[in-house]
């Protein structure tokens, strides 16, 4: 069985990250497209203005930094979970009201795309055909060969998880991370 994982506030107290860090706009990182990162990648530093501040959870809502960002603990029960297709960068979360500093994060760069939308699928597409809306998706297990993490190359910005990895990471409650069943997903 596999899941959706949606990056998202169990309530709102949880710190919401805007903005995208400045090293990553300078120099065009793309850690949510599925491929690998080529380049050597600086020290990130993610600013959190007063507005956005709140309670940090392990997978932290970062809008504008494109891939996953999550803490040590997440990372290291993911990889306990047997996934091996992640590629990890340092960042450092910077208060901007005290400039305290927060380690301990990583940007989270899922290395891997499978193309596994079925058919019998209800989207929306533009005139490119790119999916606009997802009314009822359908994933076509035949494709997946048994991959525990992904992005789904039909729309890249779904992070697909085995039922293996949902379970460790829900056995241990880790915080900022909701999963939805594929065919119950509405976006």
């Amino acid at each position: 069985m596999y899941w959706i994982w949606i990056t998202g506030a169990q309530n709102e107290s949880q710190a919401c990250i805007h903005g995208q860090p400045e090293v990553i706009e300078r120099l065009d990182i793309e850690f949510d497209n599925g491929l690998p990162i080529t380049i050597e990648v600086p020290h990130i530093e993610i600013i959190v203005e007063p507005e956005y501040e709140g309670i940090y959870t392990d997978n932290l809502i970062a809008m504008g930094v494109p891939g996953l960002v999550f803490n040590q603990k997440l990372s290291d029960v993911i990889s306990g979970a047997g996934v091996d297709n992640i590629e990890y960068f340092p960042v450092s979360v910077k208060i901007a009201s005290t400039g305290k500093l927060i380690t301990g994060y990583q940007i989270a760069n899922v290395v891997g795309r499978i193309d596994c939308i079925d058919p019998a699928s209800e989207l929306q597409r533009d005139d490119l055909g790119d999916i606009r809306f997802i009314d009822h998706l359908i994933l076509d297990h035949s494709k997946i060969h048994g991959m525990l993490i992904f992005r789904l190359a039909e729309y890249l910005p779904l992070v697909v998880v085995h039922d293996r990895v949902k379970q460790a990471i829900e056995n241990v409650g880790i915080t900022g991370i909701d999963f939805y069943l594929p065919e119950k997903l509405v976006l």
